[in-house]
Formats: structure tokens, sequence, C-alpha cells
């Protein structure tokens, strides 16, 4: 007994001989090959749009540039928080308008931004090794499972 069926023989549109259970790619193929050209210039039109974008977008959009400067205090009494005449001292006084006022002068920044502007752009961070070192390890212990909030008040104090 035979259990196939015989495939039923038919002509597709360019004269090619298919049977029911075949499927011909050749008029998909041939329908891709007439439109190359137009395909080909989708693509690259698509690919010069896209980089014009971005372009554009490189040279219009702002600019936000970051730096910073690390520096230690050296003079006699920085570290007890005292100036070497004695009176007190804090990084935080380098943030004074004096101050703030001279560096914008000096530089010439005023060709960039306005003195407010400058003043809300700078600031002060307190940090060393050490004391970084020191965050970790108590931020740790904070974070440990299990803490009291007995142990909590003594850690942090």
């Amino acid at each position: 007994m035979n259990d196939h069926h015989p495939s039923h023989q038919q002509s597709n549109w360019s004269g090619e001989t298919v049977s029911d259970d075949e499927i011909s790619l050749g008029p998909l193929l041939n329908v891709l090959l007439r439109y190359r050209q137009v395909m080909l210039a989708l693509v690259v039109g698509m690919m010069v749009l896209f980089v014009s974008g971005a372009l554009v977008a490189y040279v219009a959009l702002p600019v936000e540039r970051t730096g910073s400067l690390n520096f230690r205090f050296t003079f006699g009494g920085a570290a007890g928080g005292q100036y070497p005449s004695g009176t007190p001292f804090s990084a935080t006084h380098l943030m004074s308008s004096k101050v703030l006022t001279e560096v914008y002068d000096v530089n010439g920044l005023v060709d960039y931004f306005s003195y407010d502007e400058f003043k809300g752009l700078v600031y002060v961070l307190q940090e060393s090794p050490e004391l970084t070192v020191l965050a970790h390890e108590y931020e740790d212990r904070l974070g440990a499972p299990g803490l009291t909030s007995v142990e909590r008040v003594g850690l942090e104090t």
C-alpha cells in the first residue's frame, strides 16, 4: 500500500511546474531582485538621515564639563581648624564671596557665564582616604541585619 498521495502538478506564473506540497520562492526572489535598487536607496537614505541627525545632535546639544581639584591645606594649624594666626579656619571659607569673586575675575570667567552662575557651580567637598574607609566600615556595620536600636545609636555616636 502506498501512503503517499500523488501531488497535483500546476504551473506557476513563470511557467515552472510546482506541486501542491512545494513552496516556490522564485516569484518572491524575482520581486526582490527587481526592487533591489529601490531597497538599496532606502537603506542608504536611512543611514544618511541617521548620521545627519547624530551630527546635528552632537553640535547642537549643550556640553557640560566637570572638573575637580584635589588639594590639601598645609599651613600650620590647618589640621586643627585654625589659621596660623589662631583664628578659626574652615574649608567653607573657600566659598566666601571675596574668594569666589577673585577667582572669577582673575580667570576671566565673565566670557563663559555670569558670576551668579559661577557661584552656583562651585562647591567644596571635604574627604580623605581615611574618612572614606571609615565611612564604608560603619556603613557595613549599620547595615548589618539584627542590629538593635541601642547598638545603632552606639555606632552612630
